[in-house]
């Protein structure tokens, strides 16, 4: 544990989430959807369909479906990667500590499965490099976000989640920016794939490079097979309803995400380049709006109720998703996306300091493991609900109300999640009540 962290020992922990976000932000916006929407277009041209004049619906429906699912699908296998081998590098021993070597192992072996993702020729040739590189990048995250309760005191966890938010808005900005317009250029998803590679690895090196876990942080608690596998989440209900609302709130953001493009392809009419160039436009006004909440709602997370702070940033969700929903042009949809903004980065700063205060510290990497359950679960359900609710609508109605339909929807997940964050109890510091 560090007892006086300095920028250095933050910006040491932190700087890998860059990496991460900027990989997930691209994957996510735009990369999946772009290689789906290609790679169904080639397959179905290549068959014979009746109905014709049912053709164009037809594709965009199973276009929508396919993005489920392989999202969904991913996000399972991310989901039970974090959770194994949290619990494992919880009891792990090496002179290099225990999460470095698995976020050394994990990246590397990610660059393998990125190699497949760009020569994937068909859909399940592509649903097999994801899921390879969900279960590898995974192996390198779960430990990762140990080392954050590891290595910071509770007091601290307020800017510590802080810098955790901004790597993350940062990723994700210029991940979804550059993902959106590198792949307008030619050979773009190469260069997408170098520029994952470069910063995965680059930053991943930095990080255990300057982060050095402490000796006492190698021990193993109980090395029994029933400790390994036992979780008594009924021992922690604050954790528990951290989990519930974080799990409800993250499902109305991939409800949105992995649509969008969609969205502003068929709402607004416009060229899948258009609509790639206004998607990077609004990944911009979104986490620059988000950046200047960062920091302000992280100290403020160290001094105040953490919970109040996502009551505000699921209120500026649901009344920006209304308004995003029922705008009539690109510009209204930028203008209420900036309200988004605020709220989401208000959230990523506070997201990691809630946790870590409700954290049971016994076993850290395990419970942080089923706190990515959080993260990951929603990429399963939102996707596979959305996906089915947009080629369902899209059949009857037209793509325009279908994906309208399915952005609706992300509001009554907001809504839940802060009606459930009400149960949690916050610990107790020593910089004041939270």
């Amino acid at each position: 544990m560090i007892a006086n962290p300095r920028a250095r020992d933050y910006v040491a922990i932190s700087v890998f989430w860059f990496a991460i976000s900027f990989f997930w932000g691209a994957m996510l916006y735009v990369v999946i959807q772009t290689r789906v929407h290609d790679i169904t277009k080639i397959e179905y041209l290549r068959s014979t369909i009746p109905s014709p004049p049912r053709l164009e619906r037809m594709v965009n429906a199973i276009i929508a479906q396919r993005v489920s699912w392989i999202l969904g699908s991913g996000a399972l296998v991310a989901t039970l990667t974090q959770l194994v081998t949290g619990a494992v590098s919880d009891r792990f021993r090496s002179r290099w500590g225990r999460r470095r070597p698995f976020i050394v192992a994990g990246t590397l072996l990610t660059n393998l499965g990125l190699l497949l993702f760009v020569y994937a020729s068909t859909f399940s040739k592509l649903l097999v490099a994801y899921l390879l590189i969900q279960l590898l990048l995974n192996m390198a995250n779960g430990p990762y976000q140990a080392l954050l309760p590891d290595l910071i005191p509770i007091e601290h966890h307020g800017k510590a989640s802080g810098y955790m938010g901004l790597w993350q808005l940062l990723g994700r900005t210029i991940g979804m920016v550059g993902g959106a317009l590198l792949l307008n250029q030619e050979h773009g998803l190469i260069w997408m794939v170098i520029a994952f590679a470069l910063l995965l690895n680059g930053l991943m090196l930095i990080t255990v490079m300057l982060v050095k876990e402490p000796p006492q942080a190698q021990a193993a608690a109980d090395r029994s097979a029933l400790a390994f596998f036992s979780l008594p989440l009924k021992e922690y209900p604050d954790f528990n309803w951290v989990l519930i609302s974080r799990f409800i709130i993250n499902c109305g953001l991939y409800t949105i995400l992995p649509f969008l493009d969609f969205f502003l392809i068929y709402a607004y009419h416009q060229s899948e380049a258009m609509a790639r160039e206004q998607l990077a436009i609004i990944g911009l006004v979104v986490n620059l709006s988000g950046l200047a909440a960062v920091f302000p709602a992280g100290a403020a997370g160290d001094r105040f109720s953490k919970k109040r702070i996502i009551y505000f940033t699921c209120t500026l969700s649901v009344v920006a998703g209304i308004a995003f929903t029922l705008s009539t042009s690109p510009l209204i949809a930028i203008i209420t996306t900036g309200l988004f903004g605020i709220g989401y980065g208000a959230f990523s700063a506070v997201d990691w300091a809630l946790v870590c205060n409700v954290l049971p510290t016994r076993e850290p990497a395990k419970y942080m493991g089923v706190w990515g359950f959080s993260d990951t679960l929603p990429q399963i359900v939102a996707p596979f609900i959305g996906g089915e609710l947009a080629a369902m609508v899209t059949n009857q109605f037209g793509a325009d109300i279908g994906y309208r339909t399915v952005i609706f929807s992300s509001v009554i997940w907001f809504i839940l999640g802060a009606f459930f964050i009400r149960y949690v109890r916050e610990r107790k510091v020593n910089s004041g009540d939270c």
